[in-house]
């Protein structure tokens, strides 16, 4: 197919996300807990970060445009502050797609806004 590094890391992240779901189906065997809403779970994430991607990148490719530049570095970076944000938005906003709640994320941010200005 002629991918190269791009078919790398698409077949490196396929195998990753295939051996850690066989693992976690018979760990979910074992102790007898659901895998369908674990795989659930997964899809929704991973639907969420991807559509994100998507997001920030055009999101990007606006703000440069409008700028009337056309950088493939700024665009990276941009889309990396742009992915950053909605991240951080989309993770305070819907705290179960990182597995805890608003006052365990509250209590966290606390502690860094202390170590910060400590």
């Amino acid at each position: 197919f002629s991918l190269g590094s791009f078919g790398l890391a698409v077949s490196t992240l396929s195998l990753s996300i295939l051996s850690t779901n066989i693992l976690t189906f018979f760990s979910y065997n074992l102790i007898n807990l659901s895998f369908k809403n674990f795989i659930v779970h997964e899809i929704v994430v991973i639907s969420f970060y991807i559509i994100n991607i998507l997001l920030s990148k055009v999101v990007a490719l606006f703000l440069l445009n409008i700028l009337n530049l056309e950088n493939n570095i700024l665009l990276a970076i941009l889309t990396f502050i742009v992915y950053l944000i909605i991240a951080l938005i989309l993770n305070y906003r819907f705290s179960w797609l990182i597995g805890i709640n608003k006052s365990e994320l509250r209590e966290f941010f606390k502690k860094i806004r202390v170590t910060i200005w400590a």
